[in-house]
């Protein structure tokens, strides 16, 4: 479980911090989480990943790949489409409808999720998702 999801605010909230663990959430598979997200009604969660074009380009370049001149550019997403699959995946995980292990440990991360969405729906500011490896 190397992998950990978390939110990039398109800019800093003086005194607020928006860290997420998404460590357990990281740990399911993008394709099992999409797919449930899909079946429950919601946007899937790996829809908000993005990547700054900056840094894609650095990574490219240290894996000693040859870095496109038309790499994709960075997308930010409303926090309240975000909160919408949050929160419907809270729902059906709360009521005992979890196709994943450790439900406890991925409860907390989407709870933290929704914390830090719902602060970025209330200052209007964007965001996008991010993997760290």
């Amino acid at each position: 479980m190397g992998a950990a999801l978390f939110i990039v605010p398109e800019r800093e909230i003086a005194g607020f911090d928006t860290f997420v663990n998404g460590k357990s959430l990281g740990g399911i598979d993008a394709e099992v989480l999409d797919k449930y997200c899909e079946a429950i009604g919601v946007t899937p969660l790996y829809s908000f990943c993005s990547i700054d074009p900056e840094d894609l380009a650095e990574m490219l370049e240290d894996a000693g790949e040859d870095v496109p001149d038309d790499l994709p550019d960075l997308q930010w997403f409303d926090a309240s489409t975000g909160l919408t699959s949050v929160r419907a995946l809270l729902g059906k995980l709360r009521a005992g409808e979890a196709p994943f292990a450790n439900v406890e440990k991925i409860i907390e991360d989407l709870e933290e999720f929704e914390r830090v969405l719902e602060r970025l729906e209330n200052e209007r500011l964007r965001w996008y998702l991010s993997v760290d490896c």
